[in-house]
């Protein structure tokens, strides 16, 4: 958002006048203008942690025993940002997530299930 201010350069007085208009001052008789430019816009900060716990004995896709994220998620269909929370915990076979519309305290989704129960989300959807 922006926004143009024109004065009088030499009483300091705001002209309700565009920036190339040259009419006389009506307080001074100056000519001689300040255009006053302001821009203004809004920056959104959004912060996420992700972390694994690794089993260094273990390889391959086996060696990953935990996942975890938590912060600010935006949803790919409706670009809106929501807070979501999940642990894939591969060790005690769970899967839980919690996604909440942070600027209604809305629960969005929220599932807690067994590892081995959760099937057809994500990248393991059936194919059309």
């Amino acid at each position: 958002m922006s926004s143009v201010t024109v004065a009088c350069r030499s009483c300091g007085r705001i002209l309700d006048v565009g920036p190339e208009d040259r009419e006389p001052c009506p307080t001074c008789g100056s000519i001689q203008r300040d255009i006053r430019i302001a821009i203004q816009d809004v920056i959104a900060v959004h912060d996420s942690l992700r972390g694994k716990v690794k089993d260094p004995r273990a390889t391959g896709k086996k060696k990953v025993i935990r996942e975890m994220f938590t912060g600010a998620d935006m949803h790919q269909q409706s670009g809106k940002w929501y807070q979501k929370d999940r642990v894939v915990d591969r060790k005690s076979n769970r899967y839980s997530e919690k996604v909440i519309d942070p600027e209604t305290g809305e629960v969005i989704h929220h599932c807690d299930e067994p590892l081995d129960k959760h099937i057809g989300h994500g990248s393991a959807k059936a194919r059309k």
